[in-house]
């Protein structure tokens, strides 16, 4: 199987919330395991590990986190349907912190943007020219369809 995307297609905001509170389960439990060996380590890996994680997951592979492939969705670029790249995702990362981390009217407009409009685009959206939608799978080695001569 072989995966395809259709961009633009609108993905409902719980879907985005439940796959970004997946990922953060995963970096906050790899952050406590090495963190009960040294606390040090466990912070470095929450603070360079965790961002480290979606920038290769979304930005290097284009398979998106964990969170993205048990969601059946993808991060990619709202022009072309393709991958967004390293530069962009970490373009992405660093909106998404900026909005999110302060927990202010940032984040409450930001947030509102994935409830508003048919693409359902957050700040961080916008800023990387980036959609979430959804991964739809396509046969590999699908028989030519004959048409009628």
């Amino acid at each position: 199987m072989i995966e395809t995307v259709v961009a633009g297609q609108a993905v409902e905001p719980i879907k985005r919330v439940l796959s970004w509170a997946i990922d953060l389960v995963i970096v906050l439990v790899a952050s406590t395991l090495a963190g009960s060996a040294s606390g040090a380590v466990g912070a470095i890996v929450l603070f360079v590990g965790g961002p480290m994680y979606y920038l290769a997951a979304v930005g290097h592979f284009g398979t998106g986190t964990v969170g993205h492939r048990l969601l059946g969705l993808q991060v990619v670029d709202s022009r072309s349907g393709g991958e967004i790249g390293l530069l962009r995702a970490g373009l992405r990362l660093s909106v998404a912190v900026l909005t999110v981390v302060p927990w202010g009217i940032a984040s409450l407009f930001s947030a509102i943007g994935m409830f508003r409009g048919g693409r359902r685009l957050a700040w961080h959206d916008h800023a990387s020219q980036a959609v979430v939608s959804t991964r739809h799978r396509a046969a590999r080695f699908a028989p030519p369809v004959s048409s009628p001569t």
